[in-house]
């Protein structure tokens, strides 16, 4: 049923899932469900993009889904506090990070381009481990670092770099999903 179910999701929301179900040590079931809530709570905010209400929601056909930014201090609290504590944890940031959102144009001069840019960057080298884990077929695969998994992940990653150096802007806002079409 989980791998079922993988196949017909956002590939990124099922990344989030996976890595923290993973991290946290859950069964492959548990996995599946904590799965189908990310994609349960991304049509939500998808919806609420579409239509929103009061301040809250864009009015544009934005698709939202799961943030990378915090893997890994999710996988720390899993595998430190439980499950249970990082659930509770991401509602109470949830709330803390939509009302900070109603009110952005306030402190958003407060925070220059080299600070967002540096946080960017540490969110980046924080999920080095994981990416490498992933390039090379995913720790729990039986054939960990296998050449094929390797030839997937290169020609991906050469895909995405060949289109972010074209010239033509618009297809260089396309290259992870240009990547991802050419790895699949």
């Amino acid at each position: 049923e989980f791998k079922t179910f993988a196949l017909k999701g956002n590939v990124v929301d099922m990344a989030v899932g996976v890595i923290i179900g993973g991290a946290a040590g859950l069964e492959p079931d548990v996995r599946a469900l904590l799965i189908r809530n990310c994609m349960l709570v991304a049509g939500l905010a998808t919806l609420i993009q579409l239509y929103p209400v009061w301040r809250i929601g864009s009015r544009l056909p934005i698709v939202m889904g799961m943030s990378c930014t915090f893997i890994s201090l999710a996988i720390s609290i899993a595998q430190s506090q439980g499950m249970g504590v990082l659930m509770g944890a991401v509602i109470v940031g949830g709330i803390i990070e939509g009302v900070l959102g109603l009110f952005s144009s306030l402190w958003q001069r407060f925070i220059p381009p080299v600070v967002a840019g540096c946080v960017v960057t540490g969110i980046g080298i924080s999920l080095l481990g994981i990416g490498a884990n992933t390039f090379a077929g995913g720790v729990e695969a039986s054939d960990f670092g296998a050449m094929p998994h390797w030839i997937v992940g290169t020609v991906t990653l050469l895909a995405c770099v060949a289109v972010q150096v074209c010239p033509f802007r618009r297809l260089r806002s396309l290259s992870v999903l240009v990547g991802l079409l050419v790895g699949y």
